[in-house]
């Protein structure tokens, strides 16, 4: 059996306080106490053996888990709005020709590049603009060494609350909510 990328959502509930809320989200779909490298990843600390990526937005949290050693990075947006009026600060000219060619909103361009940046950070000093969508399933990040990265990208938008959820590993993924 190949090893999977497993993606849990869960709602954040509102009538908390954010941190709080944001907290308990995370210990819904997470048994283990989660604590952070010195470059800022999450880990898992009763599961050193597993890679692990969160985003969360106004109402959702979202968490992916895999083998240690995959690259992985998770993205989960609402704001389809404000990814469309910002789009000509975090998009190249083929990139804005891509999503009118593929007929893809900016929002997934958005999560993509998020995602990627995830899986990737510790190359990547200077951000998102470092990576380049080339096609509606795959980037290309330029790391500060100069080397160039193709990194596999699973775009979803669903339905629920209007979300888009962008997954950056190169292997398959499963989705699951709790």
């Amino acid at each position: 059996m190949s090893p999977k990328v497993l993606i849990f959502l869960t709602p954040i509930e509102q009538e908390l306080e954010r941190g709080e809320a944001v907290q308990r989200a995370k210990q819904r779909v997470l048994s283990s106490p989660i604590s952070y490298t010195t470059k800022g990843r999450p880990r898992l600390e009763e599961h050193p053996d597993c890679a692990l990526s969160i985003s969360h937005s106004q109402h959702w949290l979202a968490v992916a888990i895999g083998p240690l050693g995959t690259p992985l990075g998770i993205d989960v947006e609402e704001k389809a709005q404000q990814a469309e009026r910002t789009l000509p600060r975090y998009s190249t000219a083929e990139e804005q020709t891509l999503l009118k060619k593929y007929g893809l909103p900016p929002i997934q361009l958005w999560t993509a590049k998020e995602a990627v940046y995830k899986a990737h950070s510790e190359q990547l000093s200077k951000g998102i603009n470092q990576i380049e969508m080339v096609s509606p399933t795959l980037c290309i990040a330029t790391t500060d060494s100069g080397n160039q990265v193709a990194q596999t990208v699973h775009s979803q938008y669903l339905a629920i609350e209007k979300l888009y959820l962008t997954v950056a590993t190169d292997i398959e993924i499963e989705l699951r909510t709790v």
